[in-house]
């Protein structure tokens, strides 16, 4: 009789413990963003990556940097320079659209 409540037991607490812990319920996505810059082998692009998929925000023309990133209501907001050839030019990028906040006249 020992052995067998003790079979009992064992198996109650292995379905137990085998049970499920989904509540049904769905993670949220998280997804990861990195502002940075990358050498396309004369200059320096700036660029994003979300989630490892790369990002350019310049075309490699001349050298510019991204230096930060923020996420806001879906829009993604990157902060940088870009040089015009003589000084660096500030700038941020709306979704991948540029905004110069400078005239480049001096850094």
């Amino acid at each position: 009789m020992y052995k067998l409540k003790t079979i009992i037991i064992a198996v109650c607490v292995l379905f137990t413990a085998c049970g499920s812990d989904d509540d049904g319920s769905t993670s949220p996505t998280t997804n990861v963003y990195v502002a940075g810059y990358e050498h396309n082998g004369t200059r320096n692009v700036a660029k994003y990556w979300k989630n490892g998929e790369e990002i350019a925000l310049t075309d490699g023309s001349q050298n510019a940097y991204a230096y930060d990133i923020t996420i806001d209501n879906g829009n993604v907001y990157v902060v940088g320079n870009e040089s015009n050839g003589t000084n660096n030019v500030a700038k941020y990028w709306k979704n991948g659209t540029e905004v110069t906040l400078t005239n480049g006249s001096h850094d």
